[in-house]
């Protein structure tokens, strides 16, 4: 309770390693809920856990003022992580937020499962602009993330390094990330290999305008063709002015042209880091080559080795660089030539105020060097020499020569002290100016709430009347669904029908061509049996009327075999006459017999037509 009341006073609630604990918290929140006068709230290195972050995560909607919140390494899992997400996806002041692990006890841990509502806090916070989100083991959770970040609008620094994203974790934020606003992406020691890196910078060389200004990709497992894809991105980036690859491969004999147009068409470029990439010597001499033609601030070569003759360059290039204010070549095995080489550079030069020499071999004449190139150099802050063989006498020379620069350095600030104080004096009567307003506001805020108690008592009067009004529009609309399922009933009932009369009618149609066709060919085959017929029928005209003339003489022959009958008749009767009266006689037997073989011939002569009549038939 003493700490906290401790640290209850001006804008910031500082608690950082305090000792706090889940019941704690709980007083964390409450002065929080309470008070207006907190705009930062540092809470980082205690064990506040699960329960103290849902503690906190209870007020977060209901703070106007607080905008900064740090609860870096507090023992917090993913359940303490969703409440607090929750929380903060309902306020509307926090603008950075802090959620990190920090090296010791007490990590942070978010998860594929406590990353669902990071993704949701993104994709409806308006306000936030930072989150830090290190060493959370984030994992295959960086999905939900890029989806949420691909509505998020407001973010502008993300850090997600040491969570373990691997190359399908940069795939899943490299079509994202172009569409948001982050001017600061860190994803360094995240195991992302090449074929990460190459899927996540693909897309980006299509958004030449993209606000990125600072990229960490250190201790990504790279080598030369990931680093490509990045000069690739610097060649047509606008913005980007920090670039960090340390801790990866890169040792190509020499300078790639890639590399060195994309360094230098990069014209906001002002930090370079390649720290413990393995360069190699050629590398670092074609770097140094170009060292005047960049606009860089800093440059970092820390563990690459550096051989006399690349010292000698960078010390020469040194003279004439007009813009290099940082430069590191700690642990880069240089000799004592190399460090005198060095302090030759910084004898002439003008901008560099911090330069690292630590862990290499410099020895006494390079340390004689640097306190003699010190002498006459006013501008150098900061020169780290520790791990080397340099004579404490000549370390003391560099620590006053030092210590001068820093002195002049610290005179010169009363002008500008001056100009901060009057901006400051402007600011108290701002400050005043804004109290004043404050005080009508708390006037104007008292008169609104009570405007809003009028408003809260015409809302729930006209609540009721509109609950009685949706009420009667509930059943209204139920019988207006009834009616509507029963019309869609019949709607389908007769679309059914419509559908079995389309296809009764189908089946109809192709019966009747079919039957149409049969005809056709019944029609066909008859016509082609009549035609046949006539045909027969004229044959057997012809035929008949062959035999009707054969008739005719068998007729004629047969007429006149009946006359001789009749006369032959005639005889025999009157012969038979004259045999009764005894008058017959051979004589006249033999005169009036007619001869055998005529009659026989007249029989066969009869029986011709009648076998010829039965083979033809009278047509009808």
């Amino acid at each position: 309770a003493d700490v906290l009341l401790r640290s209850c006073q001006g804008p910031c609630l500082k608690l950082e390693e305090a000792g706090i604990a889940k019941e704690c918290a709980k007083g964390v929140a409450i002065a929080l809920l309470l008070s207006d006068s907190f705009h930062f709230a540092e809470l980082a290195k205690n064990h506040i856990g699960d329960q103290g972050a849902a503690s906190i995560a209870q007020v977060l909607p209901l703070t106007r003022t607080l905008a900064f919140l740090d609860v870096s390494a507090n023992d917090i899992g993913p359940t303490g992580a969703k409440a607090l997400f929750e929380g903060l996806a309902q306020n509307q002041s926090v603008v950075s937020l802090s959620y990190a692990s920090l090296p010791g006890l007490h990590r942070n841990t978010l998860g594929p499962s406590g990353s669902e509502p990071v993704g949701r806090l993104l994709r409806c916070n308006p306000v936030l602009t930072k989150l830090v989100l290190t060493s959370t083991s984030i994992g295959e959770g960086i999905v939900h993330l890029a989806e949420g970040l691909a509505h998020n609008t407001t973010l502008l620094e993300l850090h997600l390094g040491n969570n373990d994203l691997g190359a399908r974790g940069f795939a899943a934020l490299g079509p994202v990330v172009p569409g948001t606003s982050l001017e600061y992406l860190d994803l360094r020691d995240n195991r992302g290999s090449d074929q990460g890196v190459v899927s996540l910078l693909e897309t980006w060389k299509e958004h030449p305008g993209m606000p990125l200004q600072v990229l960490f990709l250190g201790g990504n497992d790279l080598s030369w063709l990931a680093v490509r894809q990045v000069c690739y991105f610097m060649e047509v980036s606008q913005l980007l002015r920090d670039v960090k690859l340390d801790r990866n491969v890169i040792n190509p004999e020499r300078m790639p042209v890639a590399f060195s147009k994309g360094i230098c068409d990069c014209q906001a470029l002002r930090r370079l880091v390649l720290g413990f990439c393995s360069l190699r010597v050629g590398f670092i001499a074609d770097l140094c080559e170009l060292l005047p033609r960049l606009q860089l601030q800093h440059l970092d070569l820390s563990g690459n080795q550096i051989d006399d003759p690349t010292a000698q360059l960078l010390g020469r290039q040194l003279r004439t660089c007009a813009t290099l204010k940082s430069l590191d070549v700690a642990t880069c095995r240089l000799t004592d030539q190399g460090g005198i080489d060095i302090a030759d550079g910084l004898l002439e030069n003008s901008t560099l105020e911090i330069v690292s020499l630590r862990d290499n071999n410099l020895n006494v004449a390079s340390g004689q060097r640097l306190a003699e190139a010190l002498d006459t150099n006013m501008v150098l802050l900061k020169l780290p020499l520790d791990l080397n063989a340099i004579e404490f006498k000549h370390l003391v020379a560099i620590k006053k020569a030092l210590d001068r620069n820093r002195a002049n350095k610290r005179a010169q600030l009363p002008g500008q002290l001056r100009n901060r104080i009057e901006d400051l004096k402007d600011k108290q009567v701002q400050v005043g100016r804004l109290a004043q307003e404050r005080e009508e506001n708390a006037t104007a805020m008292q008169t609104a709430r009570a405007r809003k108690d009028l408003a809260e008592e015409c809302y729930h009067r006209t609540a009721d009347e509109h609950a009685k009004r949706v009420d009667a529009a509930a059943s209204d609309l139920d019988e207006v669904r009834g009616s509507k399922m029963r019309i869609e009933a019949e709607i389908a009932t007769l679309k059914q029908e419509i559908k079995d009369r389309q296809s009764h009618w189908t089946r109809r149609e192709r019966q009747y061509a079919i039957q149409h066709d049969e005809l056709s060919n019944a029609i066909a085959k008859l016509q082609r049996s009549l035609t046949k017929r006539e045909e027969d029928l004229k044959d057997f005209e012809q035929d008949g009327k062959i035999e009707i003339n054969k008739l005719l003489m068998v007729k004629e022959q047969k007429a006149r075999s009946l006359d001789a009958t009749r006369s032959l008749l005639a005889k025999a009767e009157r012969t038979y006459d004259l045999w009764q009266n005894g008058k017959f006689s051979n004589s006249a037997l033999g005169t009036a017999l007619p001869p055998v073989p005529t009659a026989k011939k007249t029989e066969k002569e009869s029986a011709a037509p009648k076998k010829g009549g039965k083979k033809k038939k009278t047509p009808r």
